[in-house]
């Protein structure tokens, strides 16, 4: 007999640790955490159990190393073209010729 469900199935499960996506989902929710928790700080704001957040400069500094590896930097980034100069963008065109008869017989 067939199984109900998809408890065989790992690849589209991705809380089961042998998923490839179990990792990157863990790493998700553990930057999601560390947001909230540093959010609750700098907010002083209370934790979710009502306690108010109290990081020293070692917390502080793990966080900042960790959310520097897990999320992109805001940082402005400047495109410039030759020479420092501005980007020009160049449009080209081109025509495409039909199909013939013969073309297609050949193949």
């Amino acid at each position: 007999m067939g199984t109900i469900g998809n408890k065989g199935n790992t690849t589209n499960n991705k809380s089961h640790p042998d998923s490839p996506a179990f990792e990157k989902t863990r790493a998700k929710i553990q930057t999601t955490q560390l947001v909230k928790r540093l959010q609750n700080y700098a907010l002083e704001k209370p934790d979710d159990q009502g306690n108010q957040v109290e990081l020293d400069a070692g917390r502080l500094k793990a966080i900042d190393m960790l959310l520097n590896r897990a999320l992109p930097s805001l940082s402005s980034t400047t495109i410039t073209g030759a020479d420092g100069g501005p980007v020009i963008p160049v449009l080209q065109i081109f025509e495409i010729e039909p199909k013939t008869d013969a073309d297609e017989s050949s193949h």
